[in-house]
């Protein structure tokens, strides 16, 4: 048992010789895309699936990882945002923090405590890495006063239009998405006006793990706003909860966009000891101990290898397993709610049946009505009608 297990473990490491599998029913195919954030402790993993998630800031890429993310067809990359919101986040809070600092023409790099992040240097990256859709650099609102959101709001359209500019000579091939902050509607407004003289390929939005009626009608209405603004490709930054998948596949089905993905690092949950297993139709943890038998659901090519011997590899490998089993759970519902979503009726009845609780249920199905409403009416209708639902 011992050698045939070793004999895997090695198989493992060896991802290039091991049938791939397409992230979300195959390349190129699917319009609703889960793009998981890579983690370059297990790039093993990332191995069996074709659309990932990176931040070539928080981690600068090392040779092995560079060399290793040849492999993907579709490559997303944040730009640094998520950094300067921790670093001023932490530093207002008191805790020790690394500063952040923007400079053009200098590169990427560390020194002395402080991480500088160079628009510049991450459009050659983008191309360095053949990144398909990468964003430009912005500046998140941390407390949403108005005078942040403005000063921030001059700082993101300032970079965007050095990555716009100097596009052509470093990452032609790159799709320039704009990440968009706002605490209310007019800011929503005022800020999609100001970046859209860039004419960027989509926007981005960041999403939070909320289920409250006012959030989940709140997501359905930027969907509603940016489908009337002609916007095509979409993607939602920071959750892969249930509702989310929901309203992206509504609003898919409806023909609003010509694609939407979206990101999270859900499904790493190593940090506990086991790492915690996601339901394959909640994505809710689930302590995989307290599971009679647990079977993680793999690559076909995968489990043909492993033939039940999952139990006799190195707890190391059974813990990726459980990790690579997370990140298809993820992929698995995404199809299975497309493919639901393609009669709405049926995706409302999936609702009534896995969401936590009645409430929540009733509420989803109210974001996807609207977004019914949204697809055939115009903006007028949908402001003086349903305006009420976010100020």
């Amino acid at each position: 048992m011992w050698l045939v297990a070793n004999q895997l473990t090695r198989n493992m490491d060896r991802p290039n010789e091991i049938l791939k599998i397409h992230g979300c029913g195959g390349k190129d195919k699917m319009r609703l895309i889960y793009t998981p954030a890579l983690s370059s402790n297990y790039l093993i993993i990332f191995s069996y699936i074709h659309h990932c998630f990176i931040n070539i800031v928080r981690s600068k890429p090392s040779d092995s990882m560079l060399k290793g993310l040849e492999i993907y067809p579709y490559l997303l990359s944040d730009s640094g945002g998520f950094q300067i919101y921790k670093s001023i986040l932490k530093i207002f809070n008191g805790e020790r923090y690394e500063e952040v600092d923007v400079i053009p023409g200098v590169g990427i790099h560390r020194r002395n405590g402080v991480l500088v992040i160079d628009p510049i240097d991450l459009c050659e990256k983008y191309g360095t890495l053949n990144i398909k859709c990468g964003f430009t650099l912005d500046f998140p609102i941390v407390f949403g006063s108005p005078d942040e959101y403005e000063d921030h709001l001059i700082k993101s359209y300032e970079c965007a239009e050095i990555m716009f500019d100097c596009r052509d000579d470093f990452c032609p091939d790159t799709k320039l998405f704009i990440p968009l902050h706002f605490s209310s509607k007019d800011q929503l407004h005022r800020y999609y006006y100001k970046m859209s003289t860039l004419t960027p390929d989509g926007y981005a939005f960041p999403v939070r793990d909320d289920t409250s009626w006012e959030y989940l009608m709140k997501i359905a209405y930027v969907l509603s706003f940016l489908h009337h603004r002609g916007v095509r490709f979409v993607h939602m930054l920071g959750s892969c909860k249930l509702e989310i998948i929901v309203i992206a596949a509504a609003a898919i089905a409806l023909e609003m966009f010509e694609r939407i993905t979206f990101d999270s690092s859900t499904w790493d949950t190593a940090r506990h000891k086991p790492p915690k297993y996601l339901q394959p139709n909640t994505l809710k943890q689930q302590d995989i101990r307290n599971l009679t038998v647990f079977r993680p659901m793999l690559p076909k090519s995968l489990s043909q290898q492993l033939r039940g011997y999952e139990k006799y590899l190195p707890r190391s490998y059974f813990y990726k397993l459980v990790l690579l089993n997370n990140v298809l759970n993820v992929n698995r519902l995404t199809r299975k709610i497309v493919e639901l979503s393609g009669d709405i009726e049926q995706l409302k009845w999936f609702v009534k049946i896995n969401a936590d609780y009645k409430l929540l249920s009733e509420m989803l199905i109210h974001a996807i009505e609207f977004l019914q409403v949204a697809a055939v009416k115009d903006y007028k209708y949908i402001e003086r009608n349903f305006g009420y639902i976010w100020y």
